[in-house]
């Protein structure tokens, strides 16, 4: 059984686990600083770790993205250390009666186009963005939202030549259903749009406390396709400047770079106070504890609420 990893980190409370391995905090008996860490066994095929470790390093210094402390082999394990962070955007909503202020919604959507923006640059797209994978910064940095769980990023574009991936049809559903863009849906490639396409199924999530397909009786992938596709639907009761959004990506061609820009302006139109993140964030920082939560908690061990993905197994 693990205690210790690489002499220095001290494991502590295991915090969940999921198909890969497990979750724990542990103590950096160094510094004395709390870290996250992700263990899977050794004989695993095909390591979720070593290419979650790999897409990290590649987004090494980008604000709002976890750091590496140590990534390598313990006792027949890998192992991943990282930063520690606060709660996810998921759990600060309930306890918030699953209701944010437009500022703080805007504030939200205009940190993680930024994210994904960087994200994108640096040739990789997320693939599974929700409310579970996005965390509050801790400290200094509870103004900060972090976008978290890279194992089923890729690599959409050569690094130096910037060759973009072609449109095909894949073998497997990609994401999760509930915040997973069409082209998930229709097992079609994923590029920088589908992730901006969650991002705005986030969006009508926190403007209306709900997703129109997370409904018990709805069981279908094909149901919850229609629904997607419904875009009058979609837009009911947003403001005009989210719609606008909507459509925007919902034109955008494959290969198209997303004009991030363009996003962020739209989202400021809402609520031009969203700029001010302490003013924003007034929502959810009464309501978070001192202690830290430690990061990528893994949905197998908890229960998302409202989430399809107890009503739908894809």
């Amino acid at each position: 059984m693990l205690v210790h990893i690489d002499g220095r980190y001290g494991l502590k409370e295991k915090v969940g686990s999921g198909s890969y391995g497990e979750v724990y905090c542990a103590s950096n008996l160094v510094y004395g600083c709390d870290v996250a860490v992700k263990i899977e066994p050794e004989s695993i095929d095909h390591s979720v770790l070593k290419h979650e470790h790999h897409v990290l390093c590649q987004l090494d210094g980008i604000t709002g993205i976890p750091r590496v402390h140590w990534f390598g082999y313990e006792a027949r394990h890998n192992a991943l250390i990282l930063d520690c962070l606060g709660p996810s955007l998921e759990d600060v909503f309930n306890s918030c009666c699953c209701s944010f202020s437009l500022s703080t919604i805007a504030l939200i959507m205009d940190q993680l186009i930024c994210r994904l923006q960087h994200i994108h640059t640096h040739n990789f797209i997320h693939r599974d963005l929700k409310p579970r994978n996005v965390l509050i910064g801790v400290g200094n940095n509870a103004h900060i939202i972090y976008l978290i769980n890279f194992s089923l990023s890729k690599q959409y574009r050569d690094p130096n030549t910037h060759i973009h991936v072609m449109p095909r049809h894949t073998t497997s559903f990609i994401g999760t259903p509930a915040f997973a863009s069409i082209n998930s849906h229709l097992g079609l490639e994923l590029g920088r749009h589908n992730d901006l396409k969650s991002l705005v199924y986030l969006l009508i999530y926190l403007v209306h406390g709900c997703l129109p397909w997370l409904d018990h009786e709805i069981t279908t992938d094909n149901t919850v396709l229609n629904m997607k596709l419904n875009m009058d639907e979609l837009c009911h009761d947003l403001p005009c400047e989210f719609c606008h959004i909507l459509n925007y990506l919902h034109g955008l061609a494959f290969h198209a770079k997303p004009d991030y820009n363009y996003l962020q302006a739209l989202v400021q139109k809402v609520h031009p106070s969203s700029s001010k993140a302490e003013a924003a964030l007034l929502d959810w920082l009464p309501k978070i504890k001192s202690e830290t939560t430690v990061l990528h908690q893994p949905d197998e061990t908890r229960a998302v609420s409202r989430s399809v993905e107890t009503h739908l197994q894809l």
